[in-house]
């Protein structure tokens, strides 16, 4: 079994931003900022004239702090997510500014309000200017920056959260790719297989025996070990031989023979994929129908680079490996292969670093 584990990030920054321990913590930051800005605005706006309303003066903050928190809790956590699940940018983006606008103008009436009520200084005194209105303007354009700005890390973690659905599905369809180009052992050779026992039963029951022994193992291999992405190669060289044993029932004048170098035991590669070419081979190698067919197969392991040579008689046309395999190949080990096909000699290197 294989378990990924992600690994976190080590950046503060980021975890504070995206980890969802720190919702609680990000929402007080978001709190803190809107009520900085509107004790800003107050300040900046009124003056020392702020101070006379005494008690009062915490009220109009507070009241600025609603009226320009009520369009970021409208469009981050009401329509942002709706919108952008719909995909109605342009009506997100016109959505917000209108919003904004309306906080502009409530917070203009209160100015107005509290001018002619309590005679505090403020631009509104002198009416609506081009001072008035360029400082109208910057508190729009404060206001909208904020906003977009928060936005701006509820794209990034929904882009993030999307980036690792599309690797994941990726990941998956790889996956039923691959499973649906691993080459089974030839059907026909099984049902042969089956037919040739059968008729030996009542004559040689112990051959017939051990026959169905060795069919049960090559289909207890590619029925259950194969459903792993990765099998010793000591198990691949196995059920090699096993295959070739059960073609040589079939074809009496097949001799094989198997050397291998290296520790088989220590390196993992992908099932079934060895078996492809050497079936590749016996295809060929009965479609000439010789009397005698020799194969020599030698599989050497080293340093994670596997190189399989199977060298056979001298055949009319050279071994050609099916579209199926060479895409499987290139799935698998990218340009980290080499596959070399002659009329005398098949051979196919791969390292799986």
């Amino acid at each position: 079994m294989i378990i990924m584990v992600e690994r976190k990030s080590r950046n503060p920054l980021y975890n504070f931003l995206m980890n969802p321990r720190f919702s609680k913590w990000r929402y007080f930051a978001f709190v803190s900022l809107i009520f900085l800005i509107s004790l800003r605005e107050c300040v900046f706006t009124y003056q020392s004239t702020l101070a006379e309303l005494k008690l009062g003066a915490l009220l109009v903050v507070l009241l600025y702090y609603f009226v320009n928190s009520y369009p970021a809790r409208l469009i981050l956590i009401k329509w942002l997510p709706k919108y952008l699940e719909e995909r109605r940018y342009l009506f997100l983006f016109i959505i917000s500014v209108a919003t904004v606008f309306s906080s502009i103008l409530i917070k203009m009436g209160i100015e107005i309000f509290l001018v002619k009520e309590f005679n505090l200084n403020s631009t509104m005194q002198r009416g609506f200017g081009l001072i008035t209105a360029w400082e109208w303007t910057t508190k729009f354009a404060t206001t909208l920056t904020c906003i977009y700005g928060v936005m701006s890390i509820f794209l990034l973690k929904i882009w993030i959260k999307e980036k690792k659905k599309i690797k994941k599905v990726e990941s998956e369809q790889l996956k039923l790719e691959l499973e649906s180009l691993k080459e089974q052992v030839d059907s026909q050779l099984l049902l042969d297989t089956l037919q040739g026992t059968s008729e030996i039963v009542k004559t040689d029951p112990r051959t017939a025996s051990d026959r169905i022994k060795l069919l049960g193992s090559v289909l207890r291999y590619e029925l259950y070990d194969c459903k792993r992405t990765r099998v010793l190669l000591s198990s691949e060289v196995n059920f090699i031989n096993n295959v070739l044993k059960l073609w040589s029932y079939q074809s009496k004048g097949l001799v094989y023979n198997i050397t291998t170098e290296g520790n088989l035991q220590a390196l993992l590669i992908p099932p079934l994929l060895l078996i492809s070419l050497v079936q590749i081979v016996m295809r060929r190698i009965d479609k000439e129908n010789d009397k005698e067919n020799r194969i020599d197969i030698n599989i050497t392991c080293s340093n994670m680079e596997v190189s399989f040579v199977c060298l056979h008689q001298e055949l009319k046309e050279r071994v050609m490996p099916t579209l199926d395999m060479l895409r499987r190949l290139r799935m698998l080990f990218g340009d980290k292969w080499s596959l070399t096909c002659d009329i005398t000699q098949t051979e196919l290197k791969f390292d799986m670093k």
